[in-house]
């Protein structure tokens, strides 16, 4: 998502949302760390996550966020982005992100301010988080990983028009997968038309790559494509993500190239029945580790 992907008034309300959980959490400042949670509030194109970035935000809307990325990054937030202030950290040598934190932090007379840190699993080092912990102190008053999290599971009718549109990508993935998985053609084959369909339809790149596995390597969980060619009477696995505007569904098939045989389709009816009981146990208010 960028900031021209949705109207001002919907990110207007989203950083109205985090000023509650704010005020739940009794912070005054959030500093968050996890892309999904900075683009949802900023609006973004830039790739993910490559080195150290985080967003600060102040609980009085008033004030201005700041966005501190590695320097290459600054234009592109600049350009595409919410924040009004972009800072870079590194360049041509060596460099430490949270010297540039701290200045920022001084800078703002922060450092004396209930402060709430995203640590999310990923994005962030051990060493930049012992860094930061230590230099901001008694000042940390909550996580608020799991907070920032939950203003997102809750998508708004904008937002669902994108995952449906991601899942008519994903469609056109699977309709392309069809036309080629012959006899003779590669998994590197499959894949190529896939990614050709989604792109070619809109899609975004997917964040991560595809599976596909033909013959013995149907039975590895996130089987790469390799240059292994179909063979009548393989059974097969293909799954991947659809993305339009950073929003994904992903689809997965089996299939057998020929005629199944009594055990192909034994081991697809599980997998069938699996995949229905998880279905029906979809439901309002159910916690997601049910169907799971």
């Amino acid at each position: 998502m960028y900031k021209h992907d949705f109207t001002a008034a919907e990110f207007k309300t989203r950083r109205a949302r985090l000023g509650r959980m704010m005020d739940k959490a009794k912070i005054d400042l959030a500093v968050v760390v996890h892309p999904s949670n900075i683009n949802w509030l900023i609006g973004a194109r830039h790739k993910s996550y490559q080195q150290f970035q985080c967003l600060f935000v102040p609980r009085n809307p008033a004030d201005d966020m700041v966005m501190l990325t590695r320097l290459a990054e600054v234009w592109e937030l600049q350009c595409e982005s919410l924040c009004p202030d972009v800072r870079g950290w590194g360049g041509r040598g060596p460099a430490n992100p949270i010297d540039t934190f701290k200045a920022i932090v001084r800078e703002k007379r922060w450092a004396g301010r209930r402060i709430g840190l995203d640590v999310p699993r990923y994005y962030i080092g051990i060493e930049e988080h012992r860094e930061m912990r230590a230099f901001l102190g008694a000042a940390v008053k909550a996580d608020v990983t799991r907070d920032l999290e939950a203003l997102r599971w809750v998508k708004s009718k904008a937002e669902l028009k994108y995952v449906a549109r991601a899942s008519a990508i994903a469609d056109a993935g699977i309709a392309a997968f069809g036309k080629v998985a012959k006899p003779g053609r590669s998994e590197h084959e499959m894949a190529a038309a896939i990614y050709h369909a989604m792109l070619g339809n809109g899609g975004d790149v997917p964040a991560s790559p595809i599976n596909i596995g033909f013959g013995p390597r149907s039975a590895y969980g996130h089987p790469l494509p390799s240059e292994r060619k179909l063979k009548r009477g393989d059974f097969g696995q293909v799954e991947y993500g659809g993305v339009f505007r950073r929003y994904c569904v992903t689809i997965g098939r089996q299939f057998v190239i020929g005629k199944p045989t009594a055990r192909q389709k034994q081991i697809y009816q599980v997998a069938r029945d699996a995949c229905d009981a998880t279905i029906d146990a979809i439901r309002p208010g159910v916690p997601g580790s049910v169907p799971h």
